[in-house]
């Protein structure tokens, strides 16, 4: 009976994600002043290419060019995934979508088979999705540790570098995925994802580079975003008695802890989905061979 309707609930939701089980949490409204970054322009700051699994051709490198509130202001990475790693973790996913029912029901919204482990299906594929492609993203979470560690920056300036790096991949919604996302290191090598697919390498990279990060959601905003556990002004939640300041992932140049005004318009939804730092790598039980054939987002 539950299942059924929570698969009912599914049905009627959009694009980005679907019903949340944790209790909501408080996000006050917090006047910022405006903050612009300066114009990407003159040579950016190296930090290197990186690629994984190791050998795959640097020349496949995917250049991102961005801007932060930092000094210096613009910054250039390359990032590689090879061919059969993302086709291998786009397989592992369809894989696992299937074993829980899911379904896309031709409205725009999906269903699933709910269990004791998994009912928020969305946050459950989050889950699936980061911890299988951290390995992945190890490499180029590396690039930004070690820009840090040569700058003598402090966690903020380390945060400011990573979200920055996020806000400048477009966005883009994806199709014939489940759940509407991609893997986070799929968004770093194509250079593109939705709002909740952002977020997750957002949270990823923080997580890699020693910064404690959690998943924000809304489903009455059908948004994602971040909370970054650094001191920041600003908007921010409190979990578990921490307080994550917000990173909107999906807007270049805003700041940690400032979050877009109609998020902040009720009703207030929003809560916390973790994505645990250490855990086995999720693998697919049944073969890479089966998604062949299927839609999928393209470059």
């Amino acid at each position: 009976m539950r299942a059924g309707a929570l698969a009912a609930a599914l049905a009627l939701t959009g694009c980005c994600f679907g019903p949340i089980e944790l209790p909501a949490i408080e996000l006050p409204t917090i006047e910022l002043p405006t903050i612009e970054l300066p114009a990407i322009g003159g040579p950016p700051v190296e930090l290197g290419t990186v690629a994984y699994p190791t050998g795959t051709p640097l020349t496949d490198a995917r250049r991102h060019v961005w801007s932060a509130a930092l000094l210096p202001p613009t910054y250039a990475a390359g990032y590689a995934l090879s061919a059969s790693e993302a086709e291998g973790d786009l397989d592992a996913f369809h894989d696992w979508a299937d074993s829980i029912g899911y379904r896309e029901t031709g409205d725009g919204g999906f269903v699933y088979r709910a269990t004791r482990g998994c009912m928020n299906g969305l946050a459950c594929a989050q889950r699936f999705l980061a911890t299988r492609d951290r390995v992945d993203l190890q490499p180029l979470a590396g690039l930004f540790l070690a820009r840090a560690q040569t700058s003598g920056w402090n966690a903020v300036d380390l945060a400011t570098l990573v979200l920055a790096f996020v806000q400048e991949i477009e966005y883009r919604l994806p199709t014939g995925e489940p759940f509407g996302i991609i893997p986070p290191a799929t968004v770093a090598a194509r250079g593109w994802g939705d709002c909740d697919s952002k977020s997750m390498l957002a949270v990823v990279l923080l997580q890699e580079v020693g910064i404690d990060a959690v998943l924000l959601e809304s489903q009455a905003h059908r948004h994602g975003a971040v909370g970054i556990a650094v001191p920041a002004t600003g908007t921010s939640v409190t979990y578990e008695g921490r307080r994550y300041a917000y990173g909107e992932t999906t807007v270049r140049g805003w700041p940690i802890g400032r979050a877009p005004p109609a998020m902040l318009t009720p009703p207030n939804d929003w809560t916390v989905e973790l994505i645990p730092r250490e855990a086995p790598r999720p693998s697919s039980e049944g073969g890479s061979g089966r998604r062949r054939g299927r839609r999928r987002s393209t470059d």
